[in-house]
């Protein structure tokens, strides 16, 4: 018989979008030395280098939409995967005093042969942001799960079953 062995647990930092000197210093490629964490079990699947971000916003969230994002969702950052189009992905983006976390659409090419993004929101009340040579921004990683929690410790009229 054969004995059962106790799970791994990984802590992945849990970062702030506002938080942009750490998120610099993550998209030159130092590690996050984020004081918060979330325990994750298992290590199958998790990539090897990976944050957490808390999404706290309705940018990305869609009634209609198979996958949408509720603030207080905890999607799992991807730190060195490269985007493909309709990924979804952090960006660092100077102009905007803050990281996003949109979905990745190449839009062109500029003049200079750079690829041209845009950054869309899945909520149309939230505007698209580009990504060019003239409007600089970097893509920091892709999300590769959302780890949603639901707090039942408050009670709330459930219809009765049966």
């Amino acid at each position: 018989m054969k004995a059962l062995s106790s799970p791994t647990i990984r802590h992945i930092p849990l970062l702030a979008l506002d938080n942009m000197d750490e998120l610099k210093r993550i998209a030159e490629g130092s590690e996050p030395v984020s004081s918060l964490a979330m325990p994750v079990f298992g290590e199958e699947g998790l990539p090897g280098r990976c944050v957490f971000i808390d999404i706290r916003d309705k940018s990305m969230s869609h009634p209609y939409e198979r996958v949408s994002f509720e603030p207080g969702d905890k999607a799992l950052i991807d730190l060195d995967a490269k985007p493909s189009p309709s990924d979804f992905v952090l960006a660092l983006v100077p102009e905007e005093q803050t990281a996003l976390f949109r979905l990745y659409r190449e839009v062109g090419r500029a003049e200079d042969g750079s690829i041209i993004i845009d950054l869309v929101p899945l909520n149309p009340n939230f505007r698209t942001i580009r990504i060019s040579s003239i409007s600089p921004g970097q893509i920091i990683g892709v999300c590769r799960s959302i780890h949603r929690v639901f707090d039942l410790s408050t009670p709330t009229q459930r219809p009765r079953l049966g």
